[in-house]
């Protein structure tokens, strides 16, 4: 019942034309896999298939762009940003990492030290008052000195050969934890990037094969994708 649930729920959003493209490869993947590695493999297949017309949705979408304000009582709102997932992940990504820093510093501890007080912030209050300083102050004095520098690190992924404009190849570019993201802006992303890191993955599954390097000792690149791959449960068939 729950992988016919997720294939209606997610063929029904598509258009008609393309949904009818899909039903029986998704079927297929129904047939064979357990649900949760079915919706993430689902989610894939209609990726690859809207791929070519991503840009152009996207560029329709990012024009309604917003920032809106919702009165939530006791003297509390809600600030609301529509912006592009890249730029929504960096934006939390850096409130994060600054609101880390200073919570630490409050603490006079190292990462993962003991309260010292019940009066403590927590980490959604912190990241509240960051987010707050920056987009009222800019720059923030107060904030500790190792916490000014700091800039968010946003992780996507992108087949070489979409990356290379290769004819027929339409496999999207992907934010990690996010979604596709159009293939221009990848590939604004990668010129921009201090270095690239090589994973090989399997072009059905997404399981990667390959980090370029074999050593009983992971190499640094293969500590970081272990970092990003981390960030969800990785049980069998847990999404």
């Amino acid at each position: 019942v729950r992988h016919a649930e997720i294939l209606v729920d997610d063929l029904d959003v598509l258009d008609p034309v393309v949904a009818a493209r899909l039903v029986g490869r998704a079927l297929g993947l129904a047939e064979s896999l357990p649900v949760g590695s079915f919706r993430r493999a689902l989610g894939r297949l209609i990726d690859r298939e809207t791929a070519p017309t991503l840009t152009e949705r996207h560029q329709v979408a990012v024009r309604g762009r917003r920032i809106v304000v919702e009165a939530a009582g006791d003297s509390m709102s809600w600030v609301h940003a529509l912006v592009p997932s890249v730029e929504a992940h960096a934006i939390f990504g850096r409130v994060t990492q600054k609101a880390v820093v200073i919570r630490d510093h409050d603490r006079g501890t190292t990462r993962g030290g003991e309260r010292e007080g019940a009066g403590e912030r927590s980490l959604d209050e912190i990241r509240a008052d960051v987010f707050c300083d920056l987009l009222i102050d800019g720059t923030v004095a107060q904030h500790p000195e190792q916490a000014r520098g700091i800039r968010a690190t946003v992780v996507v992924t992108v087949p070489a050969l979409a990356l290379l404009g290769v004819e027929g190849v339409t496999d999207p570019a992907e934010v990690e934890g996010v979604g596709p993201i159009p293939i221009e802006t990848a590939r604004e992303l990668a010129g921009g990037a201090s270095g690239w890191m090589r994973v090989l993955s399997h072009p059905e599954t997404g399981a990667v094969i390959s980090v370029g390097r074999t050593k009983y000792r992971p190499p640094p690149e293969l500590a970081k994708l272990v970092t990003w791959r981390a960030d969800r449960c990785m049980g069998p068939g847990c999404s």
